[in-house]
């Protein structure tokens, strides 16, 4: 990012030219590394979600990879195995759920058989996400649908 026109002055660019910071507030005893920030009115939780190496078994000795809760109302999981324990966290109180999905065995995202052992009460909030197109054959019918890339989801 720093190579630009500027270094013709011999002055690069940083990651402020780019973006407008803003630090998150950790919020402490919550179980996992998990932030706050509120931004023009949008609540913003952001949680370590357990994605990489195989090998790891929780989100402490996984890669940082981060989830998101938004307005206390939607969860977004994105990159994370398998993990009984966030949706128990989160679940009974968002209206829907992103989860990222493989429809085959993977050590680094949650499979549909480990998500179809989740309650059901979990599973119709579920839209599957980050998922091969040519998985949409397999029948996903016990979640609320397959996110689509490029449709909008309004939740009133």
């Amino acid at each position: 990012m720093a190579d630009n026109e500027k270094e013709l002055l011999n002055e690069n660019l940083s990651l402020n030219d780019y973006f407008t910071l803003i630090r998150p507030t950790n919020i402490p005893n919550n179980g996992r590394n998990t932030f706050f920030v509120n931004q023009k009115g949008i609540k913003l939780e952001i949680f370590r979600t357990n994605h990489i190496p195989d090998i790891s078994n929780n989100e402490k000795t996984a890669f940082v990879s981060y989830g998101l809760l938004i307005d206390d109302r939607i969860l977004v999981s994105c990159d994370t195995k398998f993990d009984r324990e966030l949706i128990e966290k989160y679940g009974d109180k968002v209206e829907a759920i992103f989860h990222d999905v493989s429809f085959v065995p993977n050590p680094v995202h949650a499979n549909i058989h480990e998500l179809k052992s989740l309650p059901k009460k979990y599973q119709d909030k579920m839209f599957l996400m980050h998922y091969f197109k040519a998985c949409e054959k397999i029948d996903h019918s016990e979640f609320r649908g397959l996110a689509i890339e490029g449709v909008h989801y309004i939740f009133d």
